[in-house]
């Protein structure tokens, strides 16, 4: 993904970077390694709901980058998303009525795979 490279230079919009000192003050010196989540949060807004690798790796203002990692790296944001989000109903009642062929022929038409939901994704859409 060309727009999530590690190397390319990041930082906060003009209009942001108030924002990040106004959350910043909410921290004394000891502690400012805690706005790390809101920090990446406001990252992710500026991004459109996903999170660049990049703006994980700028130095936000904060000393402990590996926070960032450590905090983000199980949370879906870091892949862009698309423009749109398709769900499909996977409730008892809706596998019986086809949802899971509606799901196949989904997935098969758009070129895509199961969003990765391990606890609602029992079979492999893979193939």
């Amino acid at each position: 993904m060309p727009d999530n490279n590690p190397d390319l230079p990041w930082e906060f919009s003009d209009g942001n970077k108030e924002k990040v000192k106004e959350i910043l003050s909410h921290y004394s010196s000891k502690y400012k390694q805690s706005a790390v989540i809101p920090l990446l949060d406001l990252a992710q807004q500026q991004h459109q709901g996903w999170l660049p690798v990049s703006a994980m790796n700028a130095k936000i203002q904060v000393a402990v980058v590996k926070l960032a990692y450590l905090t983000s790296d199980s949370y879906a944001a870091s892949h862009k998303v698309g423009k749109y989000h398709l769900l499909v109903c996977g409730t008892m009642p809706c596998i019986i009525r086809g949802s899971r062929e509606i799901e196949d022929a989904l997935l098969k038409h758009l070129g895509v795979k199961c969003s990765g939901m391990l606890y609602k994704c029992p079979y492999d859409n893979s193939s």
